[in-house]
């Protein structure tokens, strides 16, 4: 079955998982937060816990659109606690294929809006 998840929007701040602000976040570029922003989402799709917790800081948050015009916007201690409770059922893998992507890289933010169809 397909699930048109439309726009997606993942904001990741400071390097992903250098956001706690001990190190300085490592300079990225277009193609380095379309790489990093599949790879999390790779991990959620296995609901892979280690490698999904690699990636997150506290500030990451998934917006979804929900009816057009609506979004719901899920944070952080949500989007953990979805991962665990996958991997704890143990819910078939997911897979994906993204269609348009549009990224912003600012000096410790970068935020990655794309469309994803949900296999």
């Amino acid at each position: 079955m397909r699930q048109r998840l439309g726009s997606l929007s993942l904001v990741l701040v400071a390097g992903l998982s250098l956001s706690c602000g001990r190190t300085p976040a490592p300079s990225l570029d277009r193609a380095a937060v379309i790489r990093l922003s599949h790879e999390l989402l790779d991990a959620y799709d296995r609901a892979d816990e280690d490698a999904f917790n690699r990636f997150v800081g506290p500030t990451l948050s998934i917006v979804y659109p929900v009816d057009g015009s609506d979004s719901l916007q899920v944070d952080h201690d949500e989007l953990l606690r979805r991962v665990h409770g996958r991997h704890e059922r143990h819910d078939p893998p997911r897979s994906r294929n993204y269609g348009e992507e549009h990224i912003t890289v600012g000096p410790d933010t970068a935020v990655f809006l794309g469309e994803s169809v949900e296999h």
